[in-house]
């Protein structure tokens, strides 16, 4: 939140690991709520526990998804961006850029752990495609 009323960002692309995915992953939407079995990198479990206790139940990437899943070859959506600490960071992102009231175009991109050397420098290239698309057109 200091970080995003500091520097006030034209775009914020929050990036996270989907290891089970095969595809990078632009989300659709953050919900309100910390929901794994699995804990955070601080050791705590969040089992049903809202993100913010007043926040909507929802909300939406502000970069145009489904325009840069036309425009940027490879990457598919997806509708959320699941229960854990991707969710939150991408929840949190969304509630505070719109509560300070900024345009801010925030989006998160779940890629897949890469395989290779080969696969890692895939998924960069197409990482600065996603940015350049955010920063130009969505």
């Amino acid at each position: 939140k200091s970080l995003i009323e500091q520097y006030k960002p034209d775009v914020m692309l929050c990036f996270g690991a989907a290891v089970k995915r095969d595809t990078i992953t632009a989300e659709r939407f953050a919900v309100n709520i910390d929901d794994s079995t699995k804990p955070d990198n601080n050791g705590q479990y969040r089992s049903g526990t809202p993100i913010v206790g007043d926040g909507p139940a929802g909300l939406a990437a502000t970069i145009d998804v489904n325009g840069l899943i036309k425009t940027v070859e490879g990457i598919k959506a997806s509708n959320h961006a699941g229960g854990y600490v991707c969710n939150h960071v991408f929840y949190t992102a969304l509630y505070h850029t719109a509560a300070l009231e900024l345009p801010t175009k925030v989006g998160f991109i779940h890629l897949p752990m890469p395989k290779d050397r080969a696969a890692l420098e895939a998924q960069q290239e197409t990482a600065a495609h996603i940015l350049h698309f955010c920063l130009t057109k969505g």
